[in-house]
């Protein structure tokens, strides 16, 4: 018997093999309903987040870069979980869920006051093709140290880029949290606007800080200071 269709899943943590005669549609329906599964397991939605216009005239857009390298790891991990802390003024929700583009980009909407990273997971393993093994979550611990930044005024606020180095040693993953200056406001911005409706208030505050980042880049022989957000 030839066997030349394979699906493959999870089930309580063991690889499970399927394999079928080629033309079986019930299988090969399945199989496109796994890469679904792994594909919100790993990225954490099918559809892209939007953008669209702003609710109220106090709201500001928070945004930024989260890179996890995953160099010197036997697996690969991708960003799940992002959340900053409110800390002033202080309220019943603290918490706030960021949306993820492209596993690195950040961003959501806040009310001015003082926040800090809370908290971020990533989830991964072995991979290849549409097959997840060792799947494993990472907890991240953000040092509350030179961790925080207060919005005085409503409209855009850019908390900076991170790199997260992981380490590996007798089956456990380490990690290192830095500053980086990769990626730069200015490509965070346009990833940002891919996912911004056309027309809405975001879309215009977006296009002009990158108008005054890039005027600033282009004059920066100058020495001129990095212009803040108006």
């Amino acid at each position: 018997m030839k066997l030349n269709y394979y699906s493959a899943g999870m089930k309580n943590n063991k690889m499970i093999i399927i394999t079928k005669r080629s033309g079986d549609r019930t299988m090969k329906l399945l199989s496109v309903i796994l890469l679904i599964l792994f594909s919100i397991n790993i990225t954490g939605c099918v559809s892209m987040p939007r953008l669209t216009e702003r609710e109220n005239s106090d709201d500001t857009l928070v945004y930024g870069y989260v890179l996890l390298s995953n160099e010197g790891l036997p697996i690969n991990l991708y960003l799940t979980d992002f959340s900053f802390k409110q800390i002033d003024p202080p309220t019943d929700a603290p918490y706030k869920s960021c949306e993820k583009y492209l596993g690195a980009v950040i961003f959501t909407i806040v009310k001015p006051g003082s926040y800090r990273i809370d908290s971020f997971k990533s989830f991964g393993g072995t991979r290849v093709g549409p097959i997840v093994g060792d799947p494993r979550y990472v907890n991240y611990k953000v040092p509350v140290q030179d961790n925080g930044f207060t919005i005085m005024k409503p409209g855009l606020f850019y908390f900076g880029a991170y790199e997260v180095n992981h380490s590996w040693s007798s089956g456990k993953v380490g990690y290192r949290i830095k500053k980086t200056y990769f990626a730069s406001e200015e490509d965070v911005i346009i990833r940002i606007l891919e996912l911004t409706d056309k027309g809405t208030y975001w879309e215009r505050a977006l296009k002009y800080r990158l108008w005054q980042l890039r005027k600033w880049r282009n004059n920066n022989a100058k020495k001129k200071p990095l212009p803040a957000v108006d």
